[in-house]
């Protein structure tokens, strides 16, 4: 497969990130990482960050973001199941 970044913002969600913020975001791989990174947009304060294994992790943290969940088992149920862990908290 081939990630495509998004270069116009035909939802609304960057403008609705940009001005509302969100609980948290999830990343799926390192190239929806970089593809968000690159969208220059403002770090939401509070957001929280899901990812779905150790190789995208690595790459937030290179970009100097924190990872506060991570998927033990390295897929969408797996991911989705982190995401019900971290606010049951």
């Amino acid at each position: 497969y081939r990630t495509v970044p998004e270069t116009r913002d035909t939802s609304g969600a960057q403008r609705q990130l940009a001005q509302g913020g969100a609980d948290l975001i999830t990343f799926t791989s390192s190239s929806t990482v970089e593809n968000f990174v690159a969208l220059g947009l403002p770090w939401p304060k509070g957001m929280r960050i899901a990812s779905i294994g150790p190789i995208t992790s690595k790459t937030v943290c290179d970009h100097g973001l924190n990872v506060d969940i991570e998927a033990r088992r390295h897929d969408i149920d797996g991911l989705v199941q982190a995401i019900r862990e971290l606010f049951a908290r």
